[in-house]
């Protein structure tokens, strides 16, 4: 599956810029910082902020070559992967200190969230509530296989929630994108409809108490506990659902 440098940037925590110098110098081994400039679009005033974040970041070190001479040699894709397993189990560690120890989640009222990173963390945090919960998720859609969300997210996610044998129930209406989605997902955990004549600017999920509003083309929404909304989004929905 391909990957663009925007994930990889949301994934090492970096900007653009870094991701590109790191690639580069991953492909290569080490360079200096001249050659750097050699074989990049980048000037050597965009590429030393990058070289300090990506310093910051361990991801790349400098060594001294004999005539003083600044090599900047990358972290390899071995040492990342093993850098990101330590991650991994410090996270799982960290799940198991926390989850027991949780609050009753009522006392969420209205967080507001914008961009696509901001999408991407309530998304999953409808996914945690239907894992704890036993619920199935309902959605108003449009554009769901957007590529702004990322391709790689959106593997994941349905990966997960499918793994995890939460069922997903999705109104759409009936675009080439959203006719995608449904090509590639519908099964088992994955129910879509697509309508035609059924425009919508804002995707709605719904699961337990929770609900989820977002726009796609500015994208930003909010993220809501009550259940009276979501009772009244589930009517609205089933309503919908079972007369086509």
């Amino acid at each position: 599956m391909p990957i663009n440098t925007n994930e990889i940037s949301e994934l090492l925590s970096i900007s653009p810029g870094a991701t590109d110098v790191y690639i580069e110098l991953l492909t290569h081994g080490e360079l200096s910082a001249k050659q750097l400039d050699m074989f990049m679009q980048y000037t050597p005033k965009e590429i030393k902020p990058a070289i300090k974040e990506l310093k910051e970041k361990g991801l790349i070190t400098k060594i001294n070559s004999i005539d003083d001479t600044e090599i900047y040699h990358a972290l390899s894709l071995l040492q990342l992967e093993e850098k990101m397993e330590r991650e991994r189990t410090v996270l799982s560690s960290l799940k198991k200190i926390i989850l027991p120890r949780l609050q009753n989640p009522e006392k969420l009222g209205i967080v507001k969230y914008e961009g696509w990173e901001g999408i991407r963390r309530v998304y999953v945090e409808i996914l945690e509530e239907a894992i704890n919960t036993g619920e199935n998720i309902i959605a108003f859609e449009s554009n769901v296989d957007k590529s702004d969300i990322g391709e790689l997210f959106l593997k994941n996610y349905i990966d997960k929630r499918i793994k995890s044998k939460v069922k997903a129930f999705v109104i759409s209406p009936l675009t080439e994108m959203d006719k995608k989605y449904k090509d590639r997902y519908q099964g088992e955990y994955t129910e879509a409809k697509l309508l035609s004549d059924f425009p919508i600017d804002a995707s709605i999920n719904v699961v337990g108490n929770l609900v989820m509003t977002f726009s796609v083309d500015n994208p930003r929404g909010t993220l809501r506990r009550n259940l009276a909304e979501a009772n009244t989004w589930r009517a609205i929905f089933w309503e919908i659902w079972h007369k086509n």
